[in-house]
């Protein structure tokens, strides 16, 4: 009787430490789920937006302040991609009106895709300007654009690469134009400044109404103006 008492709690004593192990596997398995799970959501998240082979961070830092991705599009001349452009905002915004009015800092960003000349260059800003903004619009970006014109010229030739961006920041001063990364003008504090240039894309008559869709991050438009029409980067 006494072996068969030890046996007894034998038995329970292993069943117990089964059910242990058990538990422990248990959780360990959700412990490596959940972090799969997370880890496969961070690389969501953080993973670019590619248009045209030029990758864009899903968020960036202007004034300090985070900003989304709220749209891409690809400017074509004939079939060929000539401009990568995106737009963040504070928060996601389907109407220009709406990304222009809500206060905070915000970022327009324009990547070359083959090399275009200055003259080029100043052309596709002067049309763009042209029918879009107010005069008060255009006194302000004047200075910034004449910066980059005189920037783009020493360059020679703006090549596959090269970018031109306009930043916002109520905290750093004001617009800012920048060239290669390299802040080149402003910041100056009317805000004029940086809807005079965002018009270009943005406005009642932007440079292309697809690309502005695109911009606005809406999906009907946004897959057609990065790959498939051949809208003109005049």
């Amino acid at each position: 009787m006494p072996g068969r008492l030890r046996s007894t709690a034998d038995v329970h004593a292993r069943f117990h430490n089964h059910r242990k192990r058990c538990a422990t596997m248990r959780m360990i398995r959700a412990a490596l789920a959940a972090a799969t799970l997370a880890a496969t959501a961070t690389c969501a998240v953080a993973q670019p937006v590619e248009a045209a082979g030029v990758r864009f961070d899903q968020s960036v830092q202007v004034g300090g302040k985070p900003l989304v991705l709220n749209g891409v599009g690809v400017r074509f001349r004939g079939i060929f991609k000539v401009a990568a452009i995106a737009l963040y905002l504070a928060k996601k915004a389907e109407t220009a009106e709406a990304a222009l009015a809500q206060p905070g800092p915000k970022r327009i960003q324009m990547v070359m895709l083959r090399s275009v000349s200055p003259n080029d260059v100043g052309r596709v800003l002067s049309n763009g300007i042209e029918g879009n903004v107010t005069r008060q619009e255009f006194i302000a970006v004047l200075p910034g654009l004449a910066r980059i014109g005189e920037v783009a010229s020493q360059l020679k030739t703006m090549s596959h690469g090269d970018s031109i961006a306009i930043e916002w920041s109520p905290e750093g001063g004001g617009a800012s134009f920048f060239v290669n990364g390299n802040r080149v003008a402003g910041p100056y504090g009317d805000y004029a400044a940086f809807t005079g240039f965002a018009k270009i894309w943005l406005g009642q008559n932007p440079m292309d109404k697809p690309l502005k869709e695109a911009l606005l991050g809406r999906p009907s438009a946004a897959a057609g103006a990065v790959d498939v029409n051949p809208y003109h980067f005049r």
